[in-house]
């Protein structure tokens, strides 16, 4: 890469970056306000397992993109 190269790399990003800013800027605080009560809360899970197998094979199935919130409220011991 020549330095002429980084410049016109630099160059695109800082144009697309301005871009993005323009372009999103009303949207994002907008839907911020429409949400922002959604915004002070948090749901957190656990999944407590006693068998290991078992514990390896949903470990295998969350980390193929499997929803650990759906895998902690059918698998956990713990109560909700």
């Amino acid at each position: 890469m020549t330095l002429d190269d980084l410049g016109e790399c630099i160059r695109e990003k800082l144009i697309e970056s301005k871009l993005m800013d323009i372009v999103c800027r009303d949207q994002v605080e907008k839907y911020y306000y429409e949400q922002r009560i959604s915004f002070d809360t948090a749901v957190i899970s656990q999944i407590i397992m006693t068998e290991y197998g078992a514990i390896r094979e949903l470990m295998y199935c969350i980390e193929e993109g499997g929803d650990f919130y759906t895998f902690a409220s059918q698998y956990s011991l713990d109560e909700p």
